[in-house]
């Protein structure tokens, strides 16, 4: 055999060798890798199966029972609770021109089409499980993944031309009437209404979306959403990031305090509830209730005899969202109880209108119902069937509780609720003579003298440097007293102290004298000696309560004390007194005590321009502070 023969055929031989090792490494590779590919399906169906993927949930029905109305969608079904339901008929043809407008930006349809219905088939076993009673939803595989197709493409669509009118089409019946995107947001954040957040998230990776138009999903959702989250709405976009179930989490997300719980005491049992008095009793024992701009709707604080709560805006859909919040509280069971807990106190702290008011006065609610009697109902029912075993705030009311105990104006206020009346009366009495008759011995004479002959001298060396107005100011809130009788002087003298001289944190005290004499069932007999106690603004308001001290506060002067209390952060109380008006202005000054008095001068005839006159005039040399009187035109008068 000649060598070349033998190099051809060695040459042969190897490759031969060589093609059949190749050919078993490729087999090899495929085994190894269909191996691979059964491990890791194995493992997704596990993880699946063994993932607590549950967060959508049907109303308990105990809840439906109280308001059901607050849980059905009024336009738009979004998954399969509420799918097929004949009256939102209309609002399905809507859906799929939504989808063809976000599938179709793609050339290539067709390709986008396929690639969303295979990601949602590969999604369809871990979706079904979000949903309660997924056992009952009878839908095929091609409807399931069907209906989560067109819902999750309509919701990103329509988040994209919220956000983009150039995206909007003429006609398109969402946008041409207003009604419609309201109607629409409030139904998307209904705890039945939803698809799962991870599904929306695969579509809008997958769907074409203009390069100048590229935000986050989150973020569409939150502009989407914004108008109907309270709380400041920089911090609160950063905590709609965060994962959630669906688009109903989320907006639970900024709901959550911002802010550390405060511990309860050792000896509170949990599941025991902690009640809070109402607003106005609270401010009558001495709590003084603000406004405060904080980044969530739930950052409650109290801190040295305050209580500060965010204002909350009531419109039509608040009572339905607040619902559903709660419902999803209920059904999850590793959520903490923070909005059913806030329901609940709100419920404590609005018992009456008059409650109402006095929130409405300090921007704490912000009413835009039609009654006062909308606001009352919605949170007096809104807890009804909920229950609460760990309340959030059991704290924060055990510390407002311990500050009522403790403070005088609590303790005077609890005594007036238990005690009887007549003892009550006796001890006013008692503690009347007890407090007023040393004023008159030697030792207390001096110090009184020589305090108001502080404030004459003050007064006339402002006078002779030609200094403006004054305020003078006291170690905490600034007490600022007006004499009110509701004659135009007396108003001008209001107005002016409203325009001049209160601030926020100050306490603007109405001071008011009626002659004696008898009041049919009014409080004149029990209040005679030292005057009534200090009467909230809310009571003020209030005709009815008025009648019985003899007063009846016009509309022009409770327009005044309204505004002056939404504007600004003060506290407006009146105290009507019974007897001569220049004692007992003095008197208030001393009692109370008062740092400042603005008082009015000429009244509305010759009488009383001579009665008045001589008030101001004992009032000014006799005051233990300063007054300011404010004099009124001929005109005017």
């Amino acid at each position: 055999m000649h060598l070349s023969s033998l190099q051809d055929t060695g040459i042969e031989m190897a490759n031969n060798t060589q093609g059949e090792q190749e050919g078993s490494r490729d087999d090899v590779s495929i085994e190894i890798a269909e191996a691979n590919e059964s491990l890791a399906s194995t493992i997704r169906v596990k993880m699946e199966h063994k993932s607590p993927s549950l967060c959508i949930y049907r109303v308990p029905e105990k809840l439906l029972m109280v308001s059901k109305k607050s849980y059905i969608p009024e336009l738009v079904s979004i998954g399969p609770y509420h799918h097929g339901n004949s009256s939102l008929g209309p609002m399905e043809d809507h859906k799929w021109p939504y989808l063809h407008a976000l599938l179709g930006r793609n050339p290539m349809l067709e390709k986008s089409l396929d690639e969303c219905v295979k990601a949602i088939r590969e999604l369809e076993n871990r979706a079904r499980k979000c949903y309660s009673e997924s056992e009952n939803i009878t839908f095929t595989s091609d409807q399931f993944v069907e209906m989560m197709l067109v819902d999750g493409c309509f919701i990103i669509e329509l988040f994209l031309k919220f956000l983009f009118k150039g995206l909007r089409r003429k006609g398109d019946p969402v946008f041409n009437n207003k009604w419609m995107i309201f109607l629409i947001r409030r139904d998307l954040m209904l705890l039945e209404n939803q698809i799962p957040l991870f599904v929306l998230q695969r579509l809008y990776d997958l769907v074409p979306i203009p390069n100048q138009f590229r935000q986050s999903l989150s973020e569409l959702a939150f502009r989407f959403f914004k108008a109907i989250i309270p709380g400041n709405k920089e911090a609160l976009e950063k905590k709609f990031v965060h994962d959630g179930g669906h688009l109903l989490d989320l907006l639970r997300q900024c709901y959550l305090s911002s802010f550390p719980r405060v511990t309860p005491s050792t000896n509170h049992q949990r599941g025991s509830r902690e009640h809070l008095h109402s607003a106005t009793k609270l401010q009558k024992s001495g709590v003084k209730i603000k406004k405060s701009v904080h980044e969530s709707l739930l950052d409650l604080k109290f801190d040295k005899g305050e209580l500060r709560i965010p204002p909350l805006k009531i419109y039509d859909y608040t009572d339905s969202i607040l619902r559903n919040l709660i419902a999803l509280e209920q059904c999850c069971p590793d959520y903490t109880k923070q909005i059913s807990s806030y329901a609940l106190l709100m419920e404590n702290l609005i018992q009456s209108n008059k409650d109402v008011r006095l929130l409405q006065q300090k921007g704490i609610i912000v009413n835009h119902l039609d009654a006062e009697e909308d606001i009352l109902s919605i949170f007096n029912n809104l807890c009804k069937e909920v229950e609460v075993e760990d309340h959030y705030y059991v704290g924060l009311c055990q510390q407002v509780k311990a500050y009522c105990n403790t403070n005088l104006h609590g303790q005077w206020s609890k005594l007036r609720r238990e005690m009887n009346p007549y003892l009550l009366q006796i001890l006013v009495i008692i503690l009347f003579f007890s407090f007023t008759v040393p004023r008159f011995s030697p030792l207390v004479l001096p110090f009184n003298s020589s305090r108001r002959s502080r404030f004459h001298h003050h007064r006339n060396q402002r006078k002779q440097e030609g200094e403006g107005e004054e305020q003078i100011e006291m170690e905490g809130d600034r007490r600022v007293g007006v004499a009110l009788d509701f004659s135009p002087c007396s108003k001008k003298a209001l107005k002016w102290v409203v325009d001049n001289v209160v601030r926020d944190g100050d306490h603007l005290i109405l001071i008011n004298v009626q002659p004696e004499g008898y009041y049919e069932g009014g409080e004149m007999q029990l209040w005679e000696v030292t005057g009534s106690p200090l009467i909230p603004l809310s009571e003020f308001s209030d005709s009815v309560i008025m009648k019985k001290y003899g007063l009846k506060p016009d509309a022009e002067t409770m327009d005044i004390l309204n505004t002056v209390a939404r504007q600004k952060e003060i506290v407006v109380v009146a105290k009507v007194f019974w007897g001569d008006p220049r004692m007992k202005i003095c008197e208030a000054i001393d009692n109370i005590p008062l740092s400042y008095l603005i008082m009015g001068s000429r009244g509305l005839g010759t009488v009383k321009r001579v009665l008045m006159g001589s008030v101001s005039s004992y009032v000014v040399n006799a005051a233990a502070c300063p007054v300011t009187v404010v004099k009124i035109s001929d005109h005017e008068a």
